[in-house]
């Protein structure tokens, strides 16, 4: 049973990522139940506005090499960076919430709302990899 959850990246050496025009936040899911699952891909991310209709669908941000298959032991996280560059945008529309989707799962979490402000031009979700850090290599 994986639970969801999401964060700005300040797990990441105290939130070095965002900056320099950077939205960078971390999906996560952890293994909460007893035994060992496997997770590969891409999570699903809707943006939702106040009335929780959806306005915009992250889409998938090409990693380099394969889509790693990861074995999450109890209490063992998998995460996806959420990432955004506020440079090319002129507004940012209030985005209340996500709606996110495991891979291979047909049932979503609605997470709250963003930290930071996204620009729907330019976000875009990782697939997962082990760990904490949304494959930031840090």
């Amino acid at each position: 049973m994986l639970r969801t959850s999401y964060t700005d990246n300040s797990q990441i050496l105290g939130g070095a990522l965002a900056g320099m025009s950077h939205e960078d936040s971390v999906i996560m899911f952890t293994n909460v139940g007893s035994k060992s699952c496997w997770v590969r891909g891409y999570p699903g991310v809707a943006l939702l506005n106040s009335a929780g209709k959806q306005i915009h669908q992250a889409p998938r941000s090409a990693g380099s090499g394969a889509v790693p298959l990861i074995e999450l032991r109890p209490g063992q996280q998998a995460s996806a960076m959420l990432a955004g560059n506020s440079a090319s945008c002129t507004s940012f529309p209030h985005i209340a919430g996500l709606l996110v989707t495991a891979p291979d799962q047909t049932t979503s979490v609605r997470l709250g709302s963003p930290s930071q402000p996204l620009c729907l031009d330019s976000v875009s979700i990782s697939w997962l990899y082990a760990g904490n850090a949304g494959g930031s290599g840090v």
